[in-house]
């Protein structure tokens, strides 16, 4: 039998591979399918999921909020979030995409010091500039292979963590 712990380690494992298997999916699907209909073959795939899972442990399905406004620009920014991405796996590599995404603990750093008013230490500010010198140096940059799509990562990496 496992612990709490051990489930939990187990479930991000697994979320983890189904995030990127999708990843993978989407962009093998994306040389030959449009976009908005991979998009929305994927929201239904996750409201049946979920519908199936809240059928199976008998959880009622709540559609309030407290925080409705909140909640509406939180929609909107995962969706807008998801929208960039695989678009920008359209054109980008995989690994490509993904790097520029890990720039998202960098935004939501500051976002946590500007919205939360958190005090951020010199060794997280460390570890953060650490990481994006590895995004840097991973990426490689060169002004002959920038484009527009390059952006479209980063921009989910920004909605991302300003839902967070």
């Amino acid at each position: 039998m496992l612990n709490d712990s051990q489930k939990g380690i187990l479930l991000i494992i697994l979320g983890m591979s189904i995030f990127s298997f999708q990843d993978v999916l989407v962009k093998y699907l994306s040389t030959s399918t449009s976009v908005f209909q991979i998009f929305f073959v994927r929201s239904i795939v996750g409201l049946l999921t979920i519908g199936l899972y809240l059928s199976f442990t008998k959880k009622k399905i709540i559609f309030t909020s407290q925080y409705p406004l909140l909640t509406l620009i939180r929609v909107l920014l995962f969706f807008s979030a998801f929208l960039a991405f695989y678009v920008s796996l359209s054109s980008l590599s995989l690994a490509v995409a993904n790097t520029l995404f890990f720039t998202s603990p960098f935004f939501i750093t500051i976002f946590s010091m500007i919205f939360l008013k958190e005090k951020i230490g010199i060794r997280r500010w460390l570890a953060i500039l650490i990481g994006f010198f590895g995004v840097i140096v991973v990426m490689n940059p060169s002004l002959e292979n920038l484009n527009l799509f390059y952006l479209l990562p980063v921009y989910c990496a920004v909605c991302y963590a300003l839902s967070m």
